[in-house]
């Protein structure tokens, strides 16, 4: 931290040259990540990849008997493992040697494929160079679909926000799901800033000052030094970010650091030119030669709240207007208009209108095919979606959202991966009270009452504290 905030203060906010602060972010995160890190070709370092475990699974699978008819393969006899930080376009060609090799052992023309989150970048990267051909079936849970990942997109590409509502509930999703635990007076505090305004006051003053001035290099530094040295999670970049993103990340057509990362650029590029820029092509292609198609949509939980759209209906890593592949949705604290449902009704579109009222799936581009499962964060892969996605992406006839016992929205339970079909009774799931005015309270008044009401929760939070020090 040290080595990070002395050029900050002393070279930066005095002389105005961030130069040595971007130098030294970059040095000390690029330590941290140093095992994950590709190099500035996008290529692995250090001998890192999948594991040999995962190259002997793949293998064995290859070399077993075949069954004896196609109903009797399960969802997991043959697991493509990759490295998901690779370009697509790589993984792709892995992936068509591993389906026709499947498809020889096994006497089957085609295959079912069921991919989750950014596996399904590697599958429309493989249906743009190779078709659909092979493809039986097409199984899509949790992906990171048509408008990539909100999280990842927005905050390289100039939409990084801090919004302390935002902050406060996930911190709520994350304690419920029991990836934290939550002091009651660290939580009280949080609320207490975000009543009183402190908080707004001093993010206000940080982006009008300091944080104009090293937002490009600090962006581009972080980047550079996690993730976005790997083609995978460029592929997550959605296109209205795009040229944004690469500009922050990699500066402008020329610079230093474009030649720097060239061989990596490159890749990006492909997969801009080849994949992203042509995914509705590619989905049409889909709805036209694959009957049996399956996309699970999660959601419960907003977006991570380091991005302007951090009040999207999502399942924590990608929005449900991206997973669902254009379902039309509310934000996270309220519900589609009143005016819009009652229109969408007069259309006959009833049966895609969610019980909670948050979602029209009538928009998405598999309207028919597409289930909402919430409850279920990003992370968490249920036994019921694995079998939901499996059952449909198998079957002898091709099945809709009409035909199965599990209704187009269903509700999951995190802790027993249990499900039901959503109704109005069950349908509210969050962790956190589901109102835009428990979270920013309109009006003068409404902000003093809550201001006070937090405030003696907080000094009983206090004086419990100090008691039991």
């Amino acid at each position: 931290m040290l080595n990070v905030v002395k050029p900050l203060l002393v070279q930066g906010m005095l002389t105005g040259n961030y130069e040595p602060y971007y130098e030294a972010l970059y040095n000390e995160v690029s330590e941290l990540f140093n095992d994950v890190l590709l190099d500035e070709n996008g290529e692995p370092r250090n001998g890192s990849g999948i594991t040999q475990a995962r190259k002997d699974e793949m293998a064995s699978a290859l070399n077993r008997d075949s069954k004896a008819k196609a109903g009797d393969y399960q969802l997991f006899d043959y697991h493509f493992w990759y490295d998901w930080r690779l370009d697509p376009l790589y993984s792709a060609d892995l992936l068509n040697d591993y389906i026709e090799q499947v498809k020889q052992i096994t006497g089957c023309e085609k295959v079912a494929i069921v991919c989750r989150c950014v596996g399904s970048n590697v599958v429309f990267a493989y249906i743009s160079k190779y078709g659909t051909d092979s493809i039986y079936g097409l199984g899509m849970c949790g992906v990171i679909g048509l408008y990539g990942s909100e999280p990842m997109s927005e905050s390289i590409s100039g939409k990084f926000a801090v919004n302390l509502p935002a902050i406060n509930r996930l911190l709520a999703d994350l304690q419920a799901i029991g990836y934290i635990k939550m002091d009651p007076f660290v939580d009280s505090t949080l609320e207490l800033l975000q009543a009183s305004g402190a908080a707004d006051a001093v993010l206000l003053t940080a982006k009008a000052t300091i944080y104009r001035h090293i937002v490009q290099g600090a962006t581009s530094a972080l980047a550079r030094s996690t993730f976005f040295s790997c083609p995978m999670y460029w592929a997550c970049v959605n296109s209205d970010d795009y040229d944004d993103a690469m500009l922050y990340v990699f500066g402008p057509e020329g610079s230093e650091k474009r030649e720097q990362y060239a061989g990596l650029i490159e890749k990006i590029e492909a997969y801009n030119a080849q994949v992203r820029q042509r995914l509705p092509e590619i989905l049409d292609e889909i709805k036209e030669n694959v009957d049996h198609i399956c996309v699970v949509s999660k959601y419960g939980y907003q977006l991570s709240p380091v991005c302007e759209s951090a009040d999207m209906v999502s399942d924590q890593i990608a929005s449900v207007r991206s997973s669902s592949f254009g379902a039309t949705t509310s934000l996270v604290y309220d519900t589609l208009e009143d005016s819009y449902i009652a229109g969408r009704v007069a259309e006959g579109f009833y049966k895609y209108i969610s019980p909670d009222l948050q979602i029209d799936a009538s928009t998405c581009w598999f309207r028919d095919q597409t289930w909402f499962a919430k409850g279920a964060s990003h992370s968490h892969w249920t036994a019921a979606e694995n079998a939901l996605v499996y059952t449909v992406a198998t079957a002898a006839e091709p099945l809709t959202a009409d035909d199965l016992e599990v209704s187009r929205f269903f509700v999951e339970d995190n802790d027993t991966d249990a499900w039901e079909n959503m109704t109005a009774e069950n349908c509210n799931t969050y962790n956190w009270e589901a109102t835009p005015e428990a979270q920013a309270p309109t009006g003068f008044f409404a902000r003093v009452k809550a201001f006070f009401r937090i405030l003696k929760v907080w000094l009983q939070q206090l004086t419990e504290l100090l008691r039991n020090r």
